[in-house]
Parts: structure tokens; C-alpha cells; sequence
């Protein structure tokens, strides 16, 4: 796998199994289960890690996967500050297509 760089856009090309970071305003993260649909758009927000293969992204319209896939619970948190995906090597071959 190349550098992938901050800003690329990947198109999902299957449904695919993923756990997303939460992140909270608070020195800690937490996980949770959620399927990544075809046909969404994800944006790396950082380079790529080169030993490891891996990127950190989000949805492009993170609001509107947020609504979708993050319970209410969550999301009205005062804490809540986001979700994320760090996708390996494996995960960008099968499923994504740089856009």
C-alpha cells in the first residue's frame, strides 16, 4: 500500500463490518460496532502510517452517518466529540476505492 495522504476520498464499495473510535471530550476513547455502507464517501484526516498499513478516516457527511449509526444516547453526550475509523491494508483492498 502507498501513502495515502490527508484529504484522500475513498468511495465504499461493499458493506463492511467496522468498529468506530468514539472520541469524548475526556482522555479516553471508547468503541462501537457499526456497518460501513456502500456507497459512502470517507476522508482520510491524516497520512497513513506506513509500517502499520493503516489510515484514520471519517464519513464525508459525518453528521448524517453519525444520526444513522451512533446511538442518541451518545450523540447527545456533552461529551461526545466525534467518531473515527482507522482502516488497515486489508480493509482499504476490499472495500474502498480512492475517488
Amino acid at each position: 500500500m502507498s501513502l495515502i495522504r490527508k484529504g484522500t476520498r475513498f468511495l465504499v464499495l461493499n458493506d463492511f463490518n467496522v468498529t468506530a473510535l468514539v472520541h469524548w471530550q475526556s482522555p479516553m476513547t471508547s468503541g462501537l460496532p457499526c456497518i460501513i455502507e456502500k456507497g459512502i464517501i470517507l476522508v482520510a484526516f491524516s497520512d497513513s502510517v506506513p509500517v502499520i498499513g493503516a489510515v484514520s478516516c471519517i464519513p464525508e457527511d459525518v453528521d448524517a452517518f453519525q444520526r444513522v449509526h451512533v446511538p442518541k444516547e451518545i450523540r447527545n453526550d456533552t461529551r461526545f466529540a466525534g467518531i473515527s475509523f482507522v482502516l488497515g491494508k486489508q480493509q482499504i483492498e476490499a472495500y474502498l476505492k480512492i475517488i
